[in-house]
């Protein structure tokens, strides 16, 4: 039965995230070239799919409660419930074609771009969680403009926050992105520099003390 239910979920995995990345691509050309029935197709019938994509990917069998409250698959599902706007979806948009990539790998499909993919598969992840750090901006900005909800915000957070816990290379692009800024911020007239400075150490303080706290456990 277990068996049955991963073969499930995986189809539904797999089905979910081939269908936003013909709809989503079909979506970005739309902006480039007129396409009718994609221009009509409501914002949450995307965030709908990755939601479900989300959700496919957590084993029931196999996860508590206190494992399920630090599944970063659930809160970027939970995030994705909320109707955010499409711009938001372009990071899940590189991680499915990654991700999708190497299970057709797995599944025997032997096609050349599948592997040129997969063997830049650290380098799509990268940019992928470098957009997720990125558009907070725009969130935070949709918050005082009254496009986004607080609910949509309060999750995002949440969901960087385990992540960053949970993946080396989530940690690695923050760090990264820190250090470009801090470059950039020289730039800066004095006072906005030190408005970065309290800015930054109460961002880092957020993240690395959910670190501390999984240690202390």
């Amino acid at each position: 039965m277990i068996n049955k239910n991963k073969v499930l979920r995986t189809k539904i995995w797999l089905f979910s995230n081939q269908s936003f990345i013909l709809t989503y691509a079909l979506y970005i050309l739309s902006w480039i070239v007129i396409i009718p029935p994609i221009n009509h197709i409501p914002r949450l019938f995307f965030n709908t799919i990755i939601a479900i994509s989300y959700l496919s990917a957590i084993d029931p069998e196999n996860i508590t409660a206190d494992a399920l409250m630090k599944n970063s698959n659930l809160f970027f599902s939970l995030f994705f419930m909320t109707n955010p706007g499409l711009l938001f979806a372009l990071p899940f948009f590189i991680l499915s074609i990654v991700n999708t990539s190497r299970m057709m790998i797995k599944q025997k499909f032997r096609y050349q771009i599948l592997q040129k993919i997969d063997q830049q598969r650290h380098n799509f992840v990268f940019i992928s969680y470098l957009l997720k750090y990125i558009f907070l901006v725009p969130l935070m900005i949709g918050l005082m403009t009254g496009h986004s909800r607080i609910a949509s915000i309060v999750i995002y957070f949440y969901f960087l926050k385990i992540s960053y816990e949970n993946d080396q290379i989530f940690k690695e692009t923050l760090f990264y992105l820190v250090h470009q800024i801090d470059r950039l911020s020289f730039q800066l007239p004095i006072d906005q520099q030190k408005m970065y400075g309290v800015a930054k150490k109460k961002m880092l303080e957020y993240f690395k003390s959910s670190q501390m706290t999984m240690m202390a456990k």
